[in-house]
């Protein structure tokens, strides 16, 4: 699924036109983090824009190339640290287009937040020609309270999009394509700030909608055929489970059916857990970690590994 999401990011990076980041909104659990990453391959190995792409070869270079920068903030605990992040952008970007040496490279947030957005123009006119694509996930989940690794900056002096360029370099220049995947829920402010960025150049957002009827109904075909053993009527789970507004979120279909599916249930049992189903993504996930402690043996350790995990990530 999602093929309209892939060829609207796709229209946006190979668009002549295009002068401001793209903005991929979606709630929790929409399947941003999906998009993205099937996006990422299909736009470097399906696609092959290297060969295919006019925006990419014009220049005077034969065998132009894509610099990909990609972030995905739910890695890991120091992902979320956006001085790491844009320290590792720009020493990449230096590096490719010949720009700085790693030495000159500032190291707070405030002077590689600047140097980014300078960057970001100077390729712009680089010899190198390349194209340069940026990805980060999970905008709203850099901890701003990390920015720096010798002092402690409050909220207030500083915005996790103060590296994010209002506008980009457009034709005749060689591209520079940005995609942020934000919560709007999450954390409104970014949001706002980014529309309001957008609002003096060009509007360039993709809205993650829920799933129609119909996929839903495939999907979740597909989902109880593989993780469920035990005989129960398919078609009358897959009608109740479709009906649910929280099923067109990948996230809740994917918890679903994995807790209909434990410990492969009996016809009733299947019937029951139906009934007593979470209605929205936290509940469900909360419903999971407690079904997990009291059926699994040792479900108490894998809750708390599974708590600890959590606690070291999101």
């Amino acid at each position: 699924g999602r093929d309209e999401e892939i060829d609207i990011m796709t229209k946006y990076c190979d668009s002549q036109t295009t002068i401001t980041p793209l903005l991929v909104m979606g709630g929790t659990g929409a399947g941003k983090t999906s998009l993205m990453l099937k996006f990422m391959l299909h736009y470097m190995d399906c696609q092959d824009p290297n060969s295919a792409n006019k925006i990419v070869s014009k220049g005077w270079r034969r065998r132009p190339q894509i610099l990909f920068l990609t972030h995905f903030t739910c890695a890991s605990s120091s992902s979320r640290n956006p001085v790491r992040m844009l320290r590792r952008f720009c020493n990449k970007i230096a590096a490719h287009y010949f720009l700085d040496k790693p030495e000159d490279v500032p190291g707070d947030y405030e002077g590689l937040s600047e140097r980014f957005v300078s960057y970001c123009h100077e390729i712009g006119t680089s010899f190198r020609g390349d194209m340069l694509l940026v990805m980060v996930d999970s905008l709203e989940d850099l901890e701003l309270w990390n920015i720096s690794s010798q002092s402690y900056i409050p909220k207030e002096n500083a915005s996790a999009v103060d590296w994010v360029p209002a506008k980009l370099p457009t034709m005749p220049l060689f591209p520079v394509r940005i995609i942020l995947a934000v919560d709007p829920e999450a954390d409104p402010e970014i949001t706002r700030r980014l529309r309001y960025q957008q609002k003096s150049h060009q509007s360039n957002e993709l809205t993650i909608r829920p799933m129609d009827r119909n996929i839903r109904r495939e999907t979740l075909k597909i989902m109880l055929e593989k993780q469920s053993r035990s005989p129960f009527d398919m078609e009358k789970v897959i009608r109740n489970l479709s009906k649910l507004d929280a099923c067109g979120v990948p996230m809740f279909m994917h918890y679903a059916v994995h807790q209909l599916s434990l410990g492969n249930p009996l016809p009733e049992q299947m019937e029951e857990r139906l009934t007593h189903l979470p209605t929205n993504v936290s509940d469900l996930c909360f419903h999971s970690i407690l079904s997990v402690e009291k059926t699994v043996d040792g479900g108490t350790g894998y809750v708390r590994e599974i708590l600890m995990l959590l606690a070291c990530t999101r």
